[in-house]
């Protein structure tokens, strides 16, 4: 598996958290995790996106069980320091 792109609502479905899960105990750490349009993790996507703020809480539990520590990459056109600094409180 080279790249899975899913949508942060896939994130609540808990056959495949438990996917991800297992893939992190046969491997011991993913290679990254990408958020595209990061700034709905702090900024409007509270209202618009809410799942971006559970994903935040999924990679925070697999940032945790992983036996290697693994990347987070934050893609947005609108990442503001402020934003930023949210994100990186959600996810430490």
């Amino acid at each position: 598996l080279l790249l899975l792109y899913v949508a942060p609502e896939r994130f609540r479905v808990r056959r495949f958290d438990a996917a991800l899960h297992r893939r992190l105990a046969l491997n011991g750490r993913f290679e990254y995790v990408v958020f595209d349009e990061a700034h709905c993790i702090s900024q409007w996507g509270l209202d618009f996106r809410p799942d971006y703020q559970w994903v935040t809480r999924r990679v925070r539990l697999l940032k945790k069980a992983a036996q290697v520590p693994f990347p987070v990459l934050l893609f947005s056109a609108t990442l503001s320091e402020q934003i930023f600094n949210d994100i990186e409180t959600l996810l430490v």
